[in-house]
């Protein structure tokens, strides 16, 4: 894949994420909001494990998607 390409599929992917949340936001606001606020309660370290965590499952899904 050339650096152009990697680049523009970068930026799909980045839209990809709004529209996702943009779906969440319209579909469930109310759900949504409940899992804010108990996430807000959360310790910063459990965060940010929670979010290492996400990102693991994230780049192996790419991983066996793009075989």
């Amino acid at each position: 894949m050339s650096e152009s390409g990697f680049s523009d599929t970068l930026w799909v992917a980045g839209c990809l994420v709004f529209v996702f949340e943009g779906l969440m936001l319209a579909a469930m606001p109310a759900s949504w909001q409940k899992m804010m606020s108990q996430m807000a309660t959360l310790d910063p370290a459990r965060l940010r494990w929670i979010g290492i965590g996400t990102m693991l499952v994230g780049l192996v899904g790419i991983k066996l998607l793009a075989h």
